[in-house]
């Protein structure tokens, strides 16, 4: 395996650590909303004309955590569309869905094999070839 060809599966392998990233970062927002709604409900249940900037400021805060949280959310889906795109480009209609199973739906190799039918090495070979391909088109 050449160095050109680790680069690209290290490429490939972003795509599983963008899907987790934005899956903790949804869940994290989730956090931050549901306290920013709680202390919007205390709010609203105060009696008219009680100061409440220090609650304002705390929710104001909140939903810019939740801004913040969700450019975060754009750059892994970003990362995300490019790796789709990358395998998109491969024109071998096997070798592309070896790949996408691999990289995509981050199958194991067993379980790519029976997916599409395919041997072991045969399957490898696709995968090579991919790498090959995708090494290619980066260049």
């Amino acid at each position: 395996m050449t160095a050109a060809n680790n680069a690209i599966k290290e490429k490939l392998r972003q795509y599983k650590t963008a899907c987790e990233r934005i899956d903790d970062l949804e869940q994290e927002i989730e956090v931050w909303m549901a306290k920013a709604t709680s202390i919007t409900s205390m709010i609203s249940d105060m009696p008219k004309g009680s100061t409440h900037s220090g609650f304002d400021a705390i929710v104001v805060k909140y939903l810019s955590i939740c801004v913040e949280l969700d450019n975060q959310i754009k750059i892994a889906v970003k990362i995300k569309q490019e790796i789709d795109e990358m395998i998109l480009t491969i024109q071998d209609g096997t070798t592309r869905r070896i790949m996408q199973l691999r990289y995509i739906n981050q199958l194991r190799w067993e379980e790519i094999c029976v997916r599409t039918d395919y041997e072991w090495a045969q399957v490898h070979r696709y995968h090579s070839k991919g790498l090959e391909i995708l090494n290619h088109d980066t260049q």
